[in-house]
This record gives structure tokens, sequence and C-alpha cells, in this order.
């Protein structure tokens, strides 16, 4: 993915994950990113070690699986619907103004 904001590949991305909602578990040695399925057990996405000082889990480690876990699937395809969408609404206002400018610019190229 060379552009970062390539809102298509992001996408893709999320949709290749591990699907559901993601939740931050934390244990005394490492932090987690677990999908809790009501049918199923859980099951880790991802382990975060961010290990400052001994084998306990930092602030840090903490703060990037909590972010993870706030970011699962479902929640990055709903933010890119809605950026997608903010900017189709954008583009809309924008040629609806351009209209009405050149509806105002005469022939002489002065507002009416």
């Amino acid at each position: 993915m060379s552009d970062p904001l390539d809102l298509d590949a992001l996408a893709a991305v999320a949709r290749k994950a591990t699907p559901g909602d993601w939740v931050a578990y934390f244990e005394e040695d490492y932090a987690a990113v677990m999908r809790h399925d009501r049918a199923k057990s859980s099951l880790r996405v991802a382990t975060v070690f961010n290990f400052e000082d001994g084998d306990e889990v930092d602030a840090s480690a903490r703060a990037d699986a909590t972010h993870v876990a706030n970011f699962d699937p479902p929640t990055v395809l709903a933010l890119l619907a809605a950026l997608k969408e903010a900017q189709a609404g954008l583009a809309d206002a924008w040629d609806e103004a351009l209209a009405t400018v050149k509806s105002k610019v005469g022939d002489d190229g002065l507002i009416d």
C-alpha cells in the first residue's frame, strides 16, 4: 500500500483481518487483542509486548492493545464508509458552488 490514504486498500486489509469485535485483554506478563465469539471461545488476534523494566506489561503495551482492539475490522470499515460518503458530499457541494459561480459570471468575466 503505497498511498497511506488508499481507502480501497485499507478496506481490503480490514476485510482480510480476523472478523468480529475485538477487545483488549491484559495479564501481568502480556497484553493481547482478542476476538470474542459467543458461539466459540475467544481467539487471540495479537499479542503486544512493550516491557520497560521487569516482566510486567507497561502502560504503552496496554495503550497499544487498546488502540488495536478499538480499530477492529467492522470499525475500520464503518470509518472508511463514512469518509467516502463525506468526500462524495464535499465533491457534490464543490460542483454545485462552482456551477453557481459560473452562472453568475458574464461574457466579460465579471460577476453579474
